[in-house]
């Protein structure tokens, strides 16, 4: 086999799709102002301009879609808590890396005093306490309203009834199953939402990426852009993390541990489940000596360096596409990272890898 090309998001993000992670937040955070243009824009007019790339020719044909849409994001616990955390999330690295407070925040719960008794105002019912010890944890645990009901006092929070017993405590294995059930449908909102969004969208052609032949693509997103420029078989291209069209896509951190009681949110777990997308593998195996790889549009992040780390190992040449100073110095330095500095300043003096500025963007 011989050149391979592999793209994550800012090749999307270069022909003007709205793939960030804050083109999705925004509308979701939104819902309700959006709900009310869409229907404004059924009947011909505009109140918002903030959603003009939203409503590209041919959007509002796709109203089966868009009702479902709507109807998760105005019900989903964890699109409630990402648009109402105080962290700042940038990017889809950031997104993945929030997952881990979310984590030990229910750990945190699972872990903490419980208290069980009659309340006078509810003679029948029982009512579940939980002193949570650290603010930080209590109030990621309130943004989660379908499992926590409210703060009592201090740092207790009130526990719904469902979630725990006088007998058993909290009830732990059913809070995961709740957590993941939801994180399931979160996961459908994305698919919708670039089912909708940007699946159809018109795009600008990039001159360096028509004048490419590759001879397959590793793709780190769930569009199929690449299909745009190339004409490849199925089996020269690998879609790692799922895509629209499969209707199953790899959403999650790879930091989560393996004997985790979250694992539903571990990448790996995902691609073995759901995706079962090993491609990655066999267009490893068949690279050849004097293979070489072009790389658009992945930031080269730590979180997935043990799929496209063997690829830059394994060729004779990398080219690494870079839109700006600032994606430059990204790049070098999650190189460093994975490589360390001697082993990347010698492959840069060898010119085993070489940076390219991605033109016309």
């Amino acid at each position: 086999m011989g050149d391979i090309l592999i793209i994550g998001n800012g090749f999307d993000l270069a022909h003007g799709y709205p793939t960030r992670y804050t083109d999705y937040l925004f509308l979701v955070k939104n819902i309700d102002c959006f709900e009310k243009e869409y229907k404004m824009r059924l009947l011909g007019n505009s109140l918002d301009s903030r959603y003009d790339k939203y409503f590209y020719k041919g959007v509002l044909d796709k109203k089966d879609k868009i009702s479902d849409f709507i109807s998760i994001a105005k019900k989903n616990a964890w699109i409630y808590y990402f648009s109402n955390c105080d962290a700042e999330i940038k990017g889809w690295i950031d997104f993945e890396n929030e997952m881990l407070p979310i984590c030990r925040a229910f750990d945190c719960l699972f872990n903490a005093d419980f208290k069980a008794y009659t309340p006078k105002e509810r003679e029948s019912e029982m009512a579940y306490d939980v002193v949570i010890e650290s603010w930080y944890d209590m109030l990621n645990l309130l943004l989660w309203n379908d499992i926590i009901l409210k703060i009592r006092s201090g740092k207790t929070v009130f526990l719904k009834e469902k979630y725990a017993s006088p007998k058993q405590g909290i009830l732990q294995a059913r809070i995961i199953k709740t957590l993941r059930s939801s994180f399931e449908e979160f996961k459908l909102s994305m698919i919708l939402y670039m089912m909708i969004f940007v699946d159809e969208l018109d795009s600008k052609f990039l001159p360096q990426i028509k004048g490419m032949n590759p001879n397959a693509i590793l793709s780190f997103n769930y569009t199929e852009t690449e299909k745009k420029y190339f004409s490849l078989k199925d089996d020269k291209i690998c879609h790692v993390h799922g895509s629209v069209e499969l209707r199953q896509i790899v959403l999650g951190t790879d930091l989560i541990a393996d004997d985790s009681k979250y694992i539903f949110l571990n990448k790996q777990f995902q691609r073995l489940t759901c995706v079962k997308e090993f491609g990655y593998k066999r267009l490893l195996d068949a690279m050849g000596n004097n293979s070489s790889v072009d790389i658009v549009g992945h930031s080269l992040n730590i979180n997935d360096e043990h799929i496209f780390k063997p690829f830059i190992e394994k060729s004779n040449k990398t080219n690494i596409y870079y839109y700006d100073d600032e994606d430059f110095g990204t790049k070098i330095a999650n190189l460093l990272k994975i490589f360390g500095s001697d082993k990347i300043e010698d492959w840069i003096y060898c010119k085993k890898i070489v940076f390219k500025k991605l033109k016309n963007i």
